[in-house]
């Protein structure tokens, strides 16, 4: 491609729209394959006139009825249609709305259904359902959670979204070559839940669109083309909401688009009233519409279109290129220019478009971008909400009173707490006190010592790195981070924690939060001010029953008064749950009702309540309560929980129930929190908190849990994962974007079934699970989880070393190196591979040894062993990939001439190695003169962007920025934009040499641009960084500099800004 090419596909942005498939039609099966193939020659025809596009807009009605197997064969449809849009030469990401026909409709005459049907006579519908009270919300969340599951567990690529109130309800934003895109999808089809007809009965919410975009007008600013997605078109909405959208939702010229399916034909329209708006519409065909039209007979209807959308001279417009499926003289099906929507001899519509001054201008600050990059559910995540403290404002003053003191000077608390000592209670009273009211975000963190351990531990809790964490946080108003259930040392080890290390970055970089680390052991770190918190004493018991439901008991008598606080313990769990037995039976049966006195306990484990065995042997005994703790049980084979519809059948067709686990949550005894999906949506997952799994697992017998863990497996990996291993496997380990909570469930279940096998010393079974072991790491490896692979290999490997063969374990070893390597942790690598016997290896994992062995020793400087394994890695199969790059890195060695990379490069493009034909020319590129070497770049940034290689193609701008400061003096605006990009990736996780040049570069950048602001948060952000990746050194370089653009920010006033005043407080 040369470069005129390549600045007309910067130039210009292409959509394709697609409503209405409807997969699982009748007559589907035997009408679609015919018009399949016409539909597939048409895209590759369009393609050669339009050009390929970068994104699929699918406008709803994605299958016919919402049942499970029909999103199983949308899916396989959708899959065959991205291969032919790889086959054409391009892979679009797609953005999907639900239509009516996406949802599985309620009960008929079911409450909710009733209400929703009076939707319009009755304001209380409302208020229930965008309040998320009344079990509004969980209806709506359940008619579409078929169509939510298959968002979440496609694996055709997506956007990244921000979820909204509703299912389906979203956001994006998207650079396609250079043109910023912002879309809006909003779920319209909700109010449809029965099959009346809904026309002018359906409702969008402005709501829904606040809820995914807080300030519509300036986002539609920052986007050159924005695009507003939904399943029906206006008319199908009341005229109430009508008017809402047209005063609310599309106005102020938000949008250029609103782009809808429903109606399964191409229609244009451009509206304006009075000097109002131009609104213009685009209604899609149906790609596969079948529509009755008399007795047996059937009129298809089948289409779709491309935007293609140009910047040109100033003055922007959409070709609309429409598609028509017609059936020609001789029978067969054939797509053509839908004549009737008024097109050109080009076979497009043009449209113009307005202008948006500064949609792809250099953004104003890199704090934003930062932070707009992170993925809002990551503060979703961490949001929680304290109960009302109640009556514990009334007691622990002399705890309350130290604790406010201690926040209030130095911002950080050590908050011993065991298990049911009313923890959350005592911060609801703190924060009421502190005034920053009863919102507050909370991290799991069970490790302390070692710096790596507790970032790691902090990015599996949240789903994203701690820089990410760190950022997102930096944003919010005064509130309370609670670092949760962290671990401390055992008596005699002499580690120290750098516990406080963290604590402190955070609170550097976060000014308006203060940190609570809730321990059931003393802190490590005397800098950090503690307050413990024991059981309550007669006082204070006292005091709290008395108050307890805003004074129900004030004038309870002394006698009942003691009784309760004696059965409790003073627990302020126990309490709770007494005080509300009393409340319906009375002191008398408080002693057989009280399970500190029906059962005695034997096992308890340290730093544990005992109450917490107590209270689940009380579930396990009690037949009524059995499947509390058989779904506890299951629960607890899940180290970071599970959604509830994941579990539900976990015993088979004896199912849980949904009360089952409000009790549950009611005892304590499980909890919820909130992740964040690939469709973007947020999923409840139900937890056992780690004290009570700990008790629940010892006091399974060693057949529960074996059978529970077997089942956990299947849950995660199919009923015959022992015999297809990961091939049945229903979580995508191998994707990029499994979630890591995800992850950490699959890893300890693998595990955990290593070592059941071991300990029962059955050879099938261990051999079972050590073939499960290597395909599982190699699934790990597939989907780029290196530092999961590490850490479960590290420690799986060593158990199976006692029991599985020298050979096996080598195979994973390689596995385990590879994954340190692509880690930096070259030495690591080199160790792990040192006891491998290569004669036991199979072929490619010997040669995978020797490639891995020889760029270790590349990166480490040892030139002669580098060289020694690449040639070995050559002999092993000399006409693979890795062979090519072994001999590729031997040029390298050598200092060979250029004429040699070019026959390996020459041989990697016929073979198709892309990856391998971008690294080397990045390597020929540094040997160029700067004209040459630009346009090498060039090439390797398209190519790589194209092929999502987004490393190299971060290398190669990088390379080419550093270029263009020293001939020109500036960046491009596209190079800059992936300099951002790339920023933001290697930020949470990323090669520290690259990191550290990108850094640089962009310093540069911002230099020359006297952009002042952005090189403080640069060095914000980046400091972030260094201090929690041990790279402190890499910060002394800029001092003197930031020391220069202080003063001449203050000589502006603008020191008073945050990113300013964070560095003005690091440098003194």
């Amino acid at each position: 491609m040369d470069n005129a090419q390549m600045a007309e596909r910067m130039d210009t942005a292409r959509i394709l729209h697609i409503s209405d498939l409807h997969q699982g039609m009748g007559l589907q099966k035997v009408l679609m394959p015919a018009y399949k193939k016409a539909l597939f020659d048409d895209f590759k025809e369009v393609a050669d006139l339009a050009g390929g596009w970068d994104l699929v807009v699918f406008s709803g009605d994605l299958v016919q009825s919402g049942r499970r197997e029909e999103y199983e064969s949308l899916e396989s449809f959708l899959q065959e249609v991205w291969e032919i849009f790889d086959k054409i030469g391009f892979g679009p990401a797609l953005f999907s709305v639900p239509g009516n026909h996406d949802l599985s409709r309620p009960v008929a005459g079911s409450m909710h259904e009733k209400a929703f049907s009076h939707w319009w006579d009755d304001e209380d519908p409302a208020i229930h359902l965008f309040g998320g009270t009344g079990g509004y919300i969980e209806t709506i969340n359940s008619v579409f959670s078929g169509y939510m599951e298959w968002q979440r567990n496609s694996r055709i690529p997506q956007l990244k979204l921000k979820p909204g109130l509703l299912p389906g309800d979203a956001a994006s934003s998207v650079d396609l070559g250079g043109i910023s895109i912002g879309l809006v999808g909003l779920n319209s089809a909700w109010l449809q839940l029965s099959a009346d007809d809904a026309k002018g009965r359906l409702h969008v919410d402005a709501r829904q669109l606040l809820g995914v975009c807080a300030d519509p007008d300036s986002w539609g600013d920052s986007h050159d083309l924005t695009l507003l997605v939904t399943h029906h078109p206006l008319d199908w909405l009341h005229e109430r909401s009508r008017a809402q959208w047209r005063s609310e939702i599309d106005t102020h010229t938000r949008f250029d688009f609103h782009l809808h399916g429903h109606m399964h034909e191409h229609l244009i329209t451009a509206q304006q009233q009075g000097g109002g708006t131009i609104r213009r519409t685009l209604q899609a065909s149906s790609l596969f519409g079948l529509e009755k039209v008399g007795v047996r007979q059937i009129e298809r209807r089948h289409g779709y279109s491309l935007l293609s959308y140009s910047k040109g001279d100033g003055s922007p417009e959409v070709s609309l290129f429409p598609r028509l499926g017609t059936t020609i003289a001789g029978g067969e099906h054939k797509l053509v220019p839908d004549q009737a929507v008024g097109i050109g001899r080009d076979h497009c519509l043009r449209i113009p478009v307005r202008h948006r001054e500064g949609a792809t201008k250099t953004p104003g600050s890199l704090t934003k971008i930062i932070s707009e990059s992170i993925d809002s559910n990551v503060i979703l995540g961490m949001r929680r909400s304290l109960p009302d403290p109640g009556a514990w404002n009334v007691v622990r003053k002399v705890e309350r009173e130290r604790a406010t003191g201690i926040l209030k000077s130095c911002r950080q608390l050590w908050l011993t707490a065991d298990w049911g000592m009313g923890g959350d209670s005592f911060l609801a009273s703190i924060a009421d006190d502190l005034a920053v009211g009863s919102i507050y975000y909370h991290i799991e963190c069970d490790v302390w010592a070692d710096l790596d351990s507790i970032t790691g531990s902090i990015a599996d809790a949240c789903g994203a790195s701690l820089e990410e964490v760190c950022v997102a946080l930096s944003s919010v108003p005064s509130a309370i981070l609670l670092l949760d259930d962290i671990a401390t040392p055992r008596p005699g080890r002499g580690e120290v924690s750098q516990i406080k290390s963290v604590i402190d970055v955070v609170c550097d970089f976060c000014p308006t939060l203060m940190v609570v680390v809730r321990s059931r052991h003393s802190g490590p770190d005397p800098a950090i001010g503690e307050v413990a918190l024991k059981l309550l004493d007669e006082i204070d018991g006292a005091a709290y029953i008395r108050a307890w439901r805003n004074g129900r008991y004030e004038s309870l008598d002394e006698h009942s008064l003691e009784s309760i606080f004696r059965h409790s313990g003073g627990s302020a769990y126990r309490m709770d749950s007494l005080l509300d037995d009393f409340e319906m039976f009375g002191v008398a049966d408080l002693a057989s009702l009280n399970p500190d006195l029906e059962f005695a306990s034997d096992r308890e484990l340290k730093g544990v309540s005992p109450v917490i065995e107590t209270e689940l042997i009380r579930i396990r005994d009690d037949p009524h309560f059995r499947r509390l703790f058989e779904m506890l049980s299951a629960l607890a084979m899940f180290p970071k929980g599970e959604t509830f519809e994941s579990v539900r059948r976990f015993n088979g067709a004896k199912g849980f129930h949904a009360h089952d686990a409000k009790e549950l949550r009611r005892l304590a005894l499980l909890d919820v929190s909130e992740v964040a999906t690939l469709a973007g949506q947020v999923d409840k997952v139900l937890f056992v908190p780690i004290p009570v799994r700990d008790v629940l697992l010892g006091l399974m017998s060693t057949g529960e849990f074996s059978r529970n863990g077997t089942r956990a497996l299947e849950a995660y990996f199919g009923v015959e994962w022992s015999t297809k291993g990961m091939s049945s496997s229903r979580v995508r380990i191998d994707a990029a974007t499994c979630p890591g909570w995800k992850i950490v469930n699959a890893s300890a279940m693998v595990n955990r079934a290593v070592r059941s096998a071991i300990q029962e010393g059955e050879p099938r079974a261990i051999a079972t699970c050590s073939r499960l072991t290597y395909l599982y790491a190699s699934a790990l490896e597939k989907g780029d989880h290196f530092r999961s692979n590490v850490a479960f290999l590290e420690e799986t490997l060593p158990v199976l070393r006692a029991a599985a063969s020298k050979a096996e374990c080598d195979e994973l070893a390689c596995l385990l190196a590879k994954s340190l390597r692509m880690s930096g942790r070259h030495e690591e690598s080199l160790a792990a591979l040192s006891d491998v016997n290569t004669a036991g290896l199979t072929r490619a994992s010997r040669q995978s040894f020797h490639y891995c062995s020889a760029e270790c020793h590349n990166s480490l400087g040892h030139t002669d062993d580098a060289r020694l394994h690449a040639k070995k890695a050559i002999d092993a199969d000399p006409e693979s990939g890795t062979a090519l790059q072994s001999q590729a890195l031997i040029i390298r060695l050598d200092g060979g001439s250029d004429r040699q990379v070019v026959s390996i490069e020459r041989k990697a493009r016929k073979n198709k190695y892309g990856v391998l034909v971008r690294n080397i020319l990045l390597d020929r590129a540094e040997g160029m003169d700067s004209e040459q070497a630009q346009k090498i770049l060039r090439e390797v940034q398209y190519d790589a962007r194209v092929g999502r290689d987004s490393y190299n193609c971060i290398r190669a701008s990088v390379r080419l920025a550093r270029l263009q400061l020293d001939a020109v003096g500036n960046v491009d605006d596209a190079t800059f934009n992936i300099l951002l990009e790339g920023y933001q990736v290697l930020h949470s996780d990323g090669s520290n040499l690259l990191f550290d040049r990108i850094t640089g570069v962009l310093w540069d950048v911002f230099s020359v641009r006297g952009d002042l602001l952005n090189q403080i948060s640069l060095f914000k952000h980046s400091s972030l960084r260094w201090r929690l990746r041990g790279g402190l050194g890499a910060e002394s370089k800029y001092v003197g500099l930031l020391k220069v653009i202080l003063e001449r920010l203050g000589e502006q006033g603008m020191l008073e800004k945050a990113d300013v005043v964070y560095v003005a407080s690091r440098l003194h």
